[in-house]
């Protein structure tokens, strides 16, 4: 049985992250949205990523339908945050209703970021849904940056022959170039996890290591957090941190380097 191993959340632990969201109601787009927070806000909400590089979507024809991109192209998806369960089945259902929501609706929140954004390798988009409306809210894309300090973490942890793996509810896609910057094995990588699905990965690491520690920032990290041996939770600075992720974790510090020493004194 190996001694640790280190498991991290990919956005706002590893990653700083760029959000442009639009709401389809009222065709407003809003900088910077929490989308975690968004979708819990909402029981009937869910976030579904379409796990296609953005490069895609962009050379599509504005008039095509999303529900056809993703239908004809198999491209697939995934459910990666709702707070009640909401299968693939249902999100199917919500896309093949909503036929006339056109792929410019998603062009835009992508090259919205992408002028941001414009050195970034990290790039998602999705779609929030609702089960109860039968629609679809809002469309989604984020971009990203490698946070501070956490290629000096990585380093550390694997001179300290700590296993590293990242969880996560983003595309195979992203993460796999997230794995190749920061040196992580490729096989060390989960992707396209909600909160069940991580929980899931600490459990068997549990079997294989005697510590296992989390590390998230999020609603979708906190099965994983109080399922860990220790659950360190990275504070958001705009934000005020729910209870329920207080409460799963066992520390919470502001900046991933702060890590360091709770692991090195295991």
């Amino acid at each position: 049985m190996g001694k640790i191993a280190v498991v991290f959340d990919s956005s706002g632990t590893l990653m700083k992250m760029y959000r442009v969201v639009k709401n389809l109601s009222n065709d407003q787009l809003y900088e910077n949205v929490d989308t975690i927070t968004l979708v819990a806000k909402n029981p009937y909400r869910a976030l579904l990523l379409i796990d296609t590089n953005p490069k895609n979507i962009v050379e599509e024809c504005d008039s095509f339908c999303i529900s056809s991109y993703i239908h004809n192209k198999e491209i697939p998806i995934e459910i990666s945050y709702s707070t009640i369960y909401f299968s693939k089945a249902e999100a199917n259902k919500i896309l093949k209703l909503n036929k006339d929501l056109s792929i410019k609706e998603l062009k835009e929140v992508i090259l919205n970021v992408k002028n941001r954004c414009k050195d970034s390798f990290y790039i998602g988009s999705g779609l929030i849904l609702n089960k109860k409306m039968m629609s679809i809210e809002f469309t989604v894309c984020t971009g990203g940056i490698i946070n501070h300090n956490v290629q000096a973490v990585i380093n550390h942890l694997q001179d300290k022959k700590v296993c590293i793996y990242i969880a996560s509810g983003d595309s195979m896609n992203n993460l796999t170039s997230l794995a190749r910057n920061i040196d992580i094995p490729i096989n060390n990588v989960l992707g396209l996890a909600g909160v069940n699905k991580k929980e899931e990965f600490i459990n068997k690491l549990k079997d294989r290591y005697e510590k296992v520690l989390m590390v998230g920032d999020g609603c979708n990290d906190v099965n994983a957090l109080k399922s860990a041996d220790l659950g360190i939770l990275i504070r958001k600075k705009s934000n005020q941190t729910p209870i329920a992720l207080s409460q799963a974790s066992d520390y919470i510090v502001s900046d991933i380097i702060e890590i360091l020493p709770i692991v090195d004194s295991l």
